[in-house]
């Protein structure tokens, strides 16, 4: 929030871990990238946004802040892309080590492959591992956009990268479905809920992802939490009014706003026939 970059989040914890001791307050994370500037004026209460740059800021007003001063220095404009976390971005270092990805692909270093995984969490991509060079070098193809749909369910840029694909599966039972894209979105059925930051639950990441590439009125969904977003017999997304204001629960969970951690807790008591022990830990979300 003052406007100091620190390597990584891990010397930003460490200097406060100094600052603890010395009776100092607090250096608070405004967003997940170098500092461009000072957030003045901001709160430091937790209500991430994710911004247009796939940056994810601490609240709204640090956003706007940052789009300002971009702007002054001629940068490119930043605005509000979803409420919560920014769901395709990944922070890996700058370092060039290249790694062959087992898709074929090079990546700058093993943290964006990685990265890539964590994309294609839930879908029905086979996972990607270091692979021998040779991998990499096995085909070229051209950029073209001519999409074809294989017998995998996944869709493929061009008949050249498909015919790669299955021969570096060495799959002879690959085929080629459809001329165009796959229809659906690759998803697999797993049951790894999610809580979308419209307050509906999703079967996983990758449903959930799925229906933003459905949707026509340009407004993004996120994860907001894992799991379900509220108890079975709970009407929270009926009864509680749609405005961010995130809290953080004494269980550790952050809640879109007072009403929804109020309900959960009645739901709760009522479920599972306790006292109601869910409180307000703090304002603002449980984590950045």
């Amino acid at each position: 929030m003052e406007g100091l970059t620190f390597p990584n989040e891990c010397e930003l914890a460490c200097e406060n871990y100094k600052r603890l001791y010395a009776g100092q307050s607090f250096y608070n994370l405004a967003y997940r990238a170098g500092c461009i500037g000072p957030s003045t004026g901001c709160t430091d209460i937790a209500a991430p946004v994710c911004g247009t740059d796939n940056i994810l800021y601490r609240n709204k007003c640090v956003l706007e802040t940052a789009n300002s001063i971009s702007l002054k220095r001629k940068g490119p404009s930043i605005q509000i892309k979803n409420n919560g976390a920014c769901l395709e971005s990944c922070l890996c270092p700058l370092e060039h080590q290249p790694v062959c990805g087992s898709n074929g692909y090079y990546y700058e270093n093993v943290c964006y492959l990685t990265c890539q995984n964590k994309l294609n969490y839930c879908s029905k991509y086979p996972a990607i591992s270091p692979a021998p060079k040779s991998v990499c070098e096995a085909c070229y193809c051209n950029e073209i956009n001519n999409p074809v749909c294989g017998s995998d369910g996944r869709t493929y840029k061009n008949p050249c990268e498909f015919n790669c694909e299955a021969k570096r599966r060495g799959n002879t039972y690959l085929t080629i479905t459809k001329y165009g894209t796959c229809s659906g979105c690759g998803c697999t059925d797993s049951y790894i809920p999610v809580c979308g930051t419209d307050q509906q639950t999703y079967t996983n990441e990758c449903q959930l992802k799925c229906s933003n590439s459905k949707r026509r009125d340009g407004y993004r969904i996120s994860v907001w939490h894992s799991g379900e977003c509220q108890p079975t017999g709970c009407t929270c997304n009926i009864t509680c009014p749609p405005e961010y204001e995130p809290v953080c629960g004494t269980d550790g969970k952050s809640y879109w706003n007072l009403c929804w951690l109020n309900c959960n807790a009645d739901c709760k008591e009522r479920n599972e026939n306790t006292r109601h022990t869910l409180f307000v830990q703090k304002p603002g979300s449980c984590v950045i």
